[in-house]
């Protein structure tokens, strides 16, 4: 049967016993009695070869040790037929089972910086050396290595461009008490607030709120406010909101508020979930945690409002573009 052998290109002298159950005080090995957890010289062993040094890195037997500027990883086995009974039942009990073919791996790491990461590149365990702070560890399919990555190069990425919701559920709003819309019964035992029909401008149903551009906003671009809305009954008419707002940066004066405005067909079915787009609001110059004054009402007494019946709402909306999980500042992106 054929005898394995390793190319080993620094043979160490050292090596440690482990595997062994702690209630073992010592084993026996190439004819020796050796302590557990113990490290030794083999050179100094008596009747221990160059040959049997190179059959000893095995796979829960020997630990072997190198240079400190190189680790080598063994998977092996060794040929049990050179060993007698004893020895060879003992390297059994420990996992060494026989083994014709030898497969060995070169791992080298360039001083052993604390962070390293060791990886296989195809051929052989290499080491990737840590990387700046804030970096992440990024992978490349079954195909390639492993990198270092900029976390900075997600948060802006124009991969990243999506659209999301700065939302504003109608239950969050403010009233001034004075032309306030009713909290009805919607369904069964669910409510929500209803904008009744008023002829006159004066008497015209309102609420109040805030919204602040989040730190995901991608500044500079438009934003594009809606409102959720119901009709309340079948009858197939116009219903109109108003939109009024100021927006400013952050130690920016507020402009003068302007007011606009959405004509919605009701469409003749009842309890039916409809948007009014007031289209887009210019965000030319605008950056995150701008934050918008804002007053909603239902413009019933234009003409265009035909509708005499209850509009329900449901909330209030602004669709803006997304390039971010956040900003790289506390402040500023």
């Amino acid at each position: 049967m054929a005898r394995n052998t390793f190319k080993i290109k620094d043979v160490t002298t050292e090596f440690v016993v482990k595997n062994i159950s702690p209630t073992r005080k010592n084993i026996r090995l190439f004819g020796l009695n050796l302590g557990w957890g113990r490290s030794y010289d083999l050179l100094q062993l008596p009747y221990i070869s160059e040959s049997d040094i190179r059959h000893s890195l095995l796979k829960g037997d020997l630990k072997y040790k190198s240079e400190a500027s190189e680790i080598r990883v063994l998977r092996c086995s060794i040929d049990l037929t050179q060993y007698d009974i004893a020895q060879r039942a003992f390297l059994e009990s420990i996992g060494v089972t026989h083994c014709i073919e030898t497969v060995g791996y070169d791992l080298s790491i360039n001083g052993q910086e604390q962070g390293s990461i060791i990886y296989f590149d195809g051929s052989n365990w290499v080491n990737l050396p840590p990387s700046d702070d804030g970096y992440i560890l990024t992978t490349h399919g079954s195909g390639d290595n492993p990198t270092w990555e900029d976390t900075s190069d997600f948060l802006t990425s124009s991969d990243l461009i999506v659209w999301d919701d700065l939302r504003v559920p109608i239950t969050s709003v403010e009233t001034s008490g004075i032309r306030d819309p009713s909290f009805e019964i919607f369904d069964n035992g669910l409510r929500t607030y209803a904008f009744t029909y008023q002829a006159n401008q004066l008497n015209e149903e309102e609420v109040f709120f805030i919204a602040q551009l989040p730190h995901s906003y991608r500044e500079g671009t438009n934003i594009y406010p809606h409102v959720h809305w119901s009709p309340s009954t079948t009858d197939t008419n116009t219903v109109r909101w108003g939109f009024e707002y100021s927006w400013s940066n952050v130690s920016d004066v507020y402009p003068s508020s302007t007011t606009i405005y959405s004509d919605v067909d009701t469409g003749g079915v009842a309890k039916k979930m409809l948007i009014g787009s007031f289209g887009e609001l210019d965000g030319t110059g605008k950056k995150i945690s701008s934050i918008l004054v804002c007053r909603l009402f239902r413009n019933s007494s234009h003409l265009n409002d035909t509708y005499t019946e209850n509009a329900f709402i449901f909330e209030f909306d602004f669709h803006f573009q997304s390039d971010s999980f956040g900003s790289s500042q506390q402040y500023i992106k």
